[in-house]
């Protein structure tokens, strides 16, 4: 979080892009670390100190929302993804606003890379015609069996969640797909709680080793 993009730290690169989106009433960063508190803080973000036992960006979100004021929703945004911006973050928040928001939403892309679609790392989804989720896997999916591979749908960890439903997902166990899976989205589905997909253009690129600061950089 702290390593440099262009001479800035990269949790400081992704609030900012956050910040410039002018979509929001409060951006705010939540962390367990004390020098990215007093990175944001001395750069005048507001930052929230959170427990470091969390096992989820979730977890963490639903403690420092406890500190916030009154909202109607929150978006998680993940303090690696260096590419996140107005073409991502402008469809959630118009869907938000549309007044058929879903209790939880998240954003997936057309993905046509076949390496990417046999990759465990990336996460695929399908949805019904409303668009809800209907599942979530690092597998293949949806199989191509009899046709030839032309795109999948690639999910784009961003969501948002109305402020009712946070109480409820605060309390659920961990679900048997999300143990085999490792996505904590499965926990919901599993629980009865819809999840609307919303389609952006453009792959986000989260920071998980120096290599991807090398791309992240060339692509910026």
């Amino acid at each position: 979080m702290l390593a440099e993009i262009g001479g800035v730290p990269l949790i400081l690169h992704v609030f900012n892009r956050v910040k410039q989106t002018q979509l929001f009433s409060k951006v705010v960063v939540a962390t367990d670390d004390e020098r990215i508190f007093q990175l944001i803080t001395k750069e005048g973000g507001e930052a929230i100190m959170t427990k470091d036992s969390h096992v989820s960006g979730t977890d963490r979100i639903i403690e420092a929302i406890e500190q916030l004021s009154e909202f109607d929703f929150v978006v998680n945004v993940q303090g690696d993804e260096a590419l996140i911006g107005l073409s991502h973050l402008g469809p959630l928040v118009t869907d938000l606003n549309s007044g058929d928001a879903a209790l939880i939403s998240t954003l997936f892309t057309i993905n046509k890379s076949e390496k990417d679609y046999k990759d465990s790392n990336c996460v695929k989804t399908t949805f019904d015609e409303s668009h809800k989720a209907l599942y979530f896997s690092r597998s293949s999916i949806p199989f191509h069996r009899d046709v030839p591979f032309k795109s999948f749908n690639q999910h784009v960890g961003v969501y948002a969640f109305a402020n009712e439903v946070l109480g409820k997902i605060k309390n659920l166990p961990k679900g048997k797909l999300e143990t085999l899976e490792s996505l904590e989205q499965l926990r919901w589905l599993e629980a009865g709680i819809p999840i609307k997909l919303i389609e952006v253009k453009g792959r986000l690129v989260g920071v998980d080793h120096p290599d991807d600061l090398v791309q992240v950089e060339n692509l910026l």
